[in-house]
């Protein structure tokens, strides 16, 4: 009975460590990796780390300021400051000659052409692009008019 318990306690040991490994993207050991050919997917983040989402929005962010600066003819830092004082990116375009509308359109039609390539080149489907196009409309629409809580 005692060796079934320290066998058993030793396999979960092995198995969350090797849980633990896979998770936080370390390379595992040649004894526990199964083979495969088949890519590794990482299902979990590092602690402390950004994951994919998060990386999305962070560059959809940067690139609707960018976009709102080009459109008002300001620098980038005068777009974060303004953003930073409670203003959204939509009222600062309005406030300096454009508009939130425009400043999203420019971003989606950046994207729409990255993503019509994707299509050319069989990556995606065009349902998938629709959607993916779809969404990023929202989402930009959304971080445009949002103010920043103080």
């Amino acid at each position: 009975m005692l060796r079934k318990i320290v066998s058993t306690i030793g396999a979960l040991g092995v198995a969350s460590a090797l849980a633990a490994t896979i998770a936080l993207g370390a390379p595992t050991p040649a004894s526990a990796a199964a083979p495969t050919d088949q890519p590794t997917v990482l299902l979990a983040q590092a602690a402390g780390k950004p994951g994919v989402r998060a990386l999305a929005g962070q560059a959809l962010r940067k690139a609707l300021v960018r976009a709102t600066a080009d459109l008002t003819g300001k620098e980038v830092t005068a777009v974060r400051e303004a953003v930073r004082g409670g203003q959204s990116l939509a009222q600062f375009a309005a406030a300096n000659g454009s508009s939130g509308d425009a400043v999203v359109q420019v971003v989606v039609d950046k994207a729409r052409a990255r993503l019509d390539q994707a299509v050319e080149k069989g990556r995606i489907t065009r349902e998938r692009a629709d959607e993916l196009l779809q969404k990023l409309t929202e989402r930009a629409t959304e971080l445009v008019n949002k103010t920043r809580e103080a």
